[in-house]
């Protein structure tokens, strides 16, 4: 749901020199920039941010030697055209003693290939597939994943998140209805307490309602779309998430009442989606605003 903060210069067809500034930072996003990745950079030692996102012509694969820049803190290839492995780069960052990528977003390419341990993992809308590799869980400096929109399968279970005590932000959902069993015990406590975003959206979450998510007091969105839920909504998700900005619970079995304050008149709530829940909608929730997504 969120997306990078990056303003985008206008689309050329041809590419414009390379901004390369004296603070590190290189960028020639939506700019035209086409085939694959330029040797350049390799010599760009002291490279700490690289966006090459928005080139829908930039092709190829993630080569190895950007890997061993080894200062490099962000790099940005989303929204463009490569594909292949992923292998190689991973492998080139295991060869600095010290390295110092955070920030790797990848989301709608054509990629495969590991999860490296970074803060920040974006590869939504990749060729991903198979099952999430248990690895996942020793990414210990984790804050946010974002892993939806490719061919998972199979189960992510406790240890996938057995050392993530940092995760703030978790989007997973598979594209294949269902194939994805998000299977952890009712009474898991995370390691992690401070999830501000979790959609878990085509995930066979269900069919119980989640009851390890009131441990994340600081959730401001939450979408279970289509996630098996064939329960109750419980009593205390009202109390626990009084400031939720997006709520999507669409497509399951919930039952009950939605609460009074989870309404299209409420100024905190932007997207407001219990479509098709079995449950008893206010009269409030049909109101909308231009700046608002409300369906009951």
């Amino acid at each position: 749901m969120a997306g990078k903060k990056v303003d985008k210069a206008e689309e050329s067809t041809e590419a414009e020199p390379m901004d390369a500034t004296s603070n590190g930072a290189a960028s020639q996003d939506a700019n035209g920039l086409g085939g694959p990745i330029p040797d350049i950079f390799v010599k760009m030692t002291s490279l700490h941010t690289l966006n090459l996102g928005s080139n829908i012509n930039l092709v190829g694969g993630l080569p190895r030697s950007l890997g061993g820049l080894c200062q490099l803190k962000t790099l940005d290839l989303s929204e463009n055209s490569m594909s292949g492995g992923i292998s190689e780069f991973v492998d080139g960052l295991s060869r600095c003693a010290n390295t110092s990528l955070e920030v790797l977003y990848l989301q709608n390419n054509n990629l495969t290939g590991p999860l490296p341990d970074l803060t920040n993992i974006k590869l939504g809308g990749n060729k991903m597939h198979g099952h999430i590799p248990m690895s996942l869980g020793r990414l210990s400096r984790l804050e946010e994943l974002e892993i939806n929109g490719n061919s998972w399968e199979g189960a992510i279970s406790e240890a996938h998140f057995a050392t993530l005590k940092n995760l703030k932000r978790l989007s997973i959902f598979p594209s294949s209805s269902k194939s994805l069993v998000f299977n952890v015990s009712s009474n898991w406590i995370p390691p992690f307490a401070g999830l501000e975003l979790i959609d878990l959206s085509n995930c066979r979450v269900g069919p119980l309602f989640p009851s390890w998510i009131q441990t994340q007091r600081s959730l401001h969105q939450i979408t279970f779309d289509n996630a098996g839920i064939i329960d109750t909504l419980p009593d205390w998700f009202t109390s626990t998430y009084a400031n939720l900005s997006f709520l999507v619970l669409s497509n399951n079995q919930i039952r009950g009442t939605v609460p009074l304050k989870y309404n299209c008149s409420s100024s905190q709530i932007n997207v407001f989606d219990v479509s098709t829940l079995d449950t008893t909608c206010f009269q409030e929730a049909f109101l909308q605003t231009s700046m608002k997504q409300c369906r009951c």
